[in-house]
């Protein structure tokens, strides 16, 4: 199976690298670690995983393209703030006259984080905002299961992975799913049979991975994924690092020690340098040893971005190997 992924890697082309599609949201941040119900005072960040991405590579020298929906409040105008300030195309950002921005809550926390949802204008993009042709000019097209937990965006992500399938692109799914987030498990099952059609390679956490498919060891994850269709599963640990599996052999990733703050948003540095690794002609293992070392950056902080330090530190450590 992991054949034909590196096939479409030397292969494909396009003068978008990544091409995401989803949420791009206000994270608030708690400013000290209590449970959210005690909490008075956050802070402000970029967020959304797609957007997370989308913001890690233009930051490491890619070319990167966002497609999603933001509202026409405070909170919008802070995202377009970021994006302007760090040349980020919003050409295909679309925004909602009657939704708000979608608003994340998180708790200040590595292993026990929380969080609450005021979902607004990123579920409600719909197909006649999109601009389909652009999924031709791109490498890998990306989403994931918040994307995919409401309608309308659901049909239009279905869509976009769909059409990349078709033209030969590198189709990527980040599994982020939650119950509270997407109650209705059965439904969710059911679409994630749907995208797993077109999916190439997949990033999921453990905590996605358990919330799907219940209490199994990792391993039973990964073949879990895989009998889904997916045809290389990077199973994110936390702690313990992350296994790496092609269908055939399984790859064991250790963790890079840090001084860890805070976790929101490290699984998406990881997968944007594992992607770049690959784009790059790096194998698994070679790719989850940078992406493992670039999550250590993001956790070491409050905030999914980044300063422009980091990005440096990331881009030489990634020329070593």
């Amino acid at each position: 199976m992991s054949d034909e992924v590196f096939r479409k890697i030397r292969t494909v082309k396009g003068s978008i690298d990544i091409l995401s599609v989803g949420e791009i949201v206000a994270d608030y941040i708690t400013t000290e670690d209590r449970p959210l119900k005690e909490v008075t005072v956050f802070e402000k960040f970029f967020g959304g995983s797609p957007a997370n991405i989308t913001f890690h590579m233009k930051q490491m020298g890619m070319n990167p393209v966002l497609v999603a929906k933001i509202g026409d409040d405070a909170d919008g105008a802070f995202l377009m703030s970021v994006l302007d300030e760090h040349k980020i195309s919003k050409e295909h950002i679309r925004v909602a006259k009657k939704k708000g921005t979608t608003k994340v809550f998180h708790r200040r926390h590595v292993e026990r984080p929380e969080f609450e949802v005021l979902r607004g204008a990123d579920a409600h993009l719909r197909h006649k905002e999109v601009d389909f042709s652009i999924i031709a000019q791109a490498k890998i097209v990306h989403t994931n299961a918040f994307t995919m937990a409401e309608e309308p965006v659901r049909e239009v992500a279905l869509t976009v992975l769909e059409k990349a399938h078709e033209l030969g692109k590198i189709v990527s799914f980040d599994p982020n799913y939650r119950y509270k987030v997407w109650p209705d498990k059965k439904k969710a099952l059911e679409t994630l049979r749907r995208v797993y059609r077109f999916v190439d390679l997949t990033k999921p956490s453990m905590d996605d991975a358990r919330e799907l498919f219940g209490e199994l060891d990792p391993r039973q994850y990964i073949k879990k994924f895989h009998s889904l269709g997916a045809k290389i599963v990077v199973l994110t640990m936390g702690s313990k690092g992350s296994l790496i599996s092609d269908g055939r052999s399984f790859i064991k990733i250790p963790v890079e020690q840090c001084d860890a703050k805070e976790s929101t948003g490290a699984g998406d540095m990881y997968w944007t340098v594992f992607l770049i690794s690959l784009l790059r002609g790096d194998g698994l293992e070679t790719a989850g040893r940078k992406a493992s070392y670039a999550a250590t950056k993001v956790v070491s902080k409050i905030g999914a971005v980044l300063e422009l330090d980091d990005y440096n530190e990331i881009i030489a450590y990634m020329g070593l190997f």
